[in-house]
């Protein structure tokens, strides 16, 4: 079986621990976005993103409030902020955190946060 092969996004670039995903760091040099590894060795979730623009440097995760699976899927949700088609919010998340999200699941997390009595979900 052939390896699965990771292609880097254009405009990333990799820093940290080369040759090991652990700790790995990727660098949108044009947007100072930073996508990291957890640095924890069997993370089902390990990658998250941070926004340059947000004072308090708030990690970035998905719709669950789970990091991304793979270090590509966090680019692409960086890029889709980027791009103005994900949302890039703290609405409903802890106190260093964020969410990026696509329209659909901001309001899909609207509509399961009043079903269950979430007071964050407006």
């Amino acid at each position: 079986m052939a390896r699965k092969t990771s292609k880097m996004l254009p405009g990333w670039q990799r820093e940290g621990n080369l040759g090991t995903k652990i700790g790995a760091i990727y660098f949108h040099a044009a947007s100072g976005w930073v996508v990291r590894h957890c640095s924890h060795p069997t993370a089902n979730w390990p990658y998250y993103a941070i926004d340059p623009n947000d004072p308090e440097r708030r990690v970035a995760v998905t719709h669950n409030g789970q990091g991304f699976r793979t270090a590509q899927l966090a680019m692409e949700a960086v890029e889709g902020v980027l791009a103005g088609t994900v949302l890039n919010t703290i609405e409903g998340c802890g106190a260093q955190t964020r969410r990026l999200l696509t329209l659909a699941e901001l309001e899909d997390w609207r509509a399961n946060a009043r079903i269950f009595g979430d007071k964050t979900g407006r």
